[in-house]
């Protein structure tokens, strides 16, 4: 097995369970090096004693839109992990014209999403992780699954993505399959910041049911699970820094914010609420 590709896929699911990964990162691999993982040019350097960002993407089947969007916002200092989703729907400038943002990626790659996540919200962006989401799936799985309290029927289905969603309201044990149906699901009353409301609940519960060192032993079942769906700039020394910041004080240290947006009046796309926006960074992501 390559010790830097397991690493670097490893890194990925840090960002969405990263309780877990710490605990194999610290258990079994502590002192090993992988490298310094995929820099890209838009990332911004790094300043010691400032936050440090890390966005991550969720993927469709085609690797090509990022169905989540997710900054995660740590301070050794504080010790404590922020977090904002970024609406699907966001409107970013682009060939003289209007996209939303989740088209990002397949416009101009990992290079382009970060570029219109800083361009549009003003957050500085010093790491990407990319995931698609099949691997997420695939670790649900191996975990034993997420009990969550579904909160209302979901029933929809789309051929042109291959994607059905079956789920009853109610409290379940969600497998790979059910967690995935649930994390894209979109017909919420609230429509696009309900539906980052859930995924970010999910996380959170996720984060507190498997925080336990007897997942160490599913380490190879994960790497197998998500070795080709992963794209990302960190490295094992950057991993066992933020997994310190969560170590010492575990879920509690996770803070979600709601990015301050509004709907555009043709309803079409989600926008920055440029009165409230360079506030909200500075509090919580500077």
């Amino acid at each position: 097995m390559n010790t830097k590709k397991f690493f670097k896929t490893f890194i990925t699911f840090t960002s969405l369970f990263i309780v877990i990964i710490a605990a194999i990162l610290f258990g079994k691999f502590y002192y090993q090096d992988i490298g310094s993982g995929e820099k890209i040019q838009a990332l911004d350097e790094y300043q010691r004693g400032s936050r440090r960002n890390i966005l991550v993407m969720g993927t469709d089947k085609s690797g090509l839109r990022s169905d989540v969007m997710m900054v995660f916002s740590f301070s050794e200092k504080e010790k404590n992990i922020n977090s904002v989703s970024i609406p699907r729907d966001t409107r970013i400038n682009y060939g003289g014209g209007y996209q939303k943002i989740n088209v990002a990626l397949a416009l101009g790659g990992e290079e382009l999403a970060i570029q219109k996540v800083k361009e549009i919200t003003g957050i500085p962006i010093h790491e990407y992780v990319k995931v698609n989401f099949q691997a997420v799936s695939d670790i649900v799985d191996a975990v034993g699954g997420v009990e969550f309290f579904v909160p209302q029927n979901m029933n929809y289905r789309d051929p042109y993505q291959d994607l059905v969603i079956d789920l009853d309201k109610g409290k379940q044990v969600l497998d790979g399959d059910k967690a995935l149906q649930l994390l894209r699901f979109r017909q919420y009353p609230m429509g696009d910041l309900q539906r980052i409301e859930v995924q970010q609940d999910f996380i959170k519960e996720a984060f507190k049911q498997k925080a336990k060192v007897k997942y160490i032993a599913k380490a190879g079942k994960i790497y197998s699970a998500v070795e080709e769906n992963i794209n990302t700039s960190l490295s094992l020394s950057d991993v066992t820094k933020l997994a310190k910041t969560v170590k010492a004080k575990g879920v509690s240290a996770i803070n979600s914010y709601e990015l301050p947006t509004y709907m555009s009046q043709t309803g079409i796309y989600v926008r920055i609420d440029q009165n409230k926006i360079q506030s909200f960074v500075q509090e919580h992501f500077m």
